[in-house]
């Protein structure tokens, strides 16, 4: 638990100090994008704090630095989702070479599996590939516009309100609660014959139980 801890605190550390040594906005980035700021937000560029990257119109150290930037963050981004994948192959296969554990088990992980695979697959969609759009879109020549403004950031915000849907929707346990699917209660009869040699007759009892 302290290692996973200890991992997720230096993958931010790192995530921001590259951001604070490669992707700060100085003068040279302000005035590039001066008039297309005020014209299109009504704001100066000097009176906000941002981060950015110019590939191609600039000068070459902040070429060079901008794209060492975005370089080095695709990196740590590509490298996070490929381990998101390695490590859900792993566990698949030492769960299918496992014969000891019961049926019932061997179920219950693989339904958590899949909706582990889900929760791996929403960060992918609406968080490393709006990042990916963003960053190579200009490179690429693409106006992305107001869509990265508005359809980019929605599907960052979207990620905490998404992402606990696979675990409750995917398993049978949460998702029954949440939708209030109660099973119907069965009934069982249960017989009870009693012979009455005295006086001749046969006593015929039922009782109801409910399970």
């Amino acid at each position: 638990m302290v290692c996973i801890f200890i991992f997720f605190i230096t993958h931010g550390i790192v995530w921001s100090t590259i951001c604070e040594l490669f992707l700060y906005a100085d003068e040279e980035m302000r005035d590039y994008i001066k008039e297309a700021f005020k014209k299109d937000y009504g704001v100066d560029s000097y009176d906000i704090a941002f981060l950015g990257a110019l590939y191609m119109e600039g000068s070459d150290s902040v070429k060079r630095r901008s794209w060492a930037g975005i370089l080095i963050l695709t990196g740590i981004s590509t490298y996070a989702v490929s381990l998101y994948i390695v490590l859900g192959y792993k566990i698949m296969q030492k769960l299918r070479n496992n014969p000891a554990l019961s049926v019932n088990t061997q179920n219950m992980h693989r339904q958590l599996f899949r909706a582990l695979s889900v929760q791996t697959c929403i960060p992918i969609c609406i968080s490393f590939s709006p990042c990916m759009v963003a960053w190579y879109g200009p490179v690429l020549g693409l106006e992305l516009g107001m869509w990265n403004n508005y359809l980019g950031v929605i599907a960052l915000s979207a990620f905490p309100f998404m992402d606990p849907l696979a675990i409750v929707f995917l398993l049978p346990g949460y998702r029954n609660r949440v939708l209030r699917i109660v099973p119907k209660p069965q009934i069982s009869i249960a017989t009870i014959v009693t012979k009455s040699w005295n006086r001749g007759y046969t006593t015929v009892t039922f009782l109801h139980r409910q399970l």
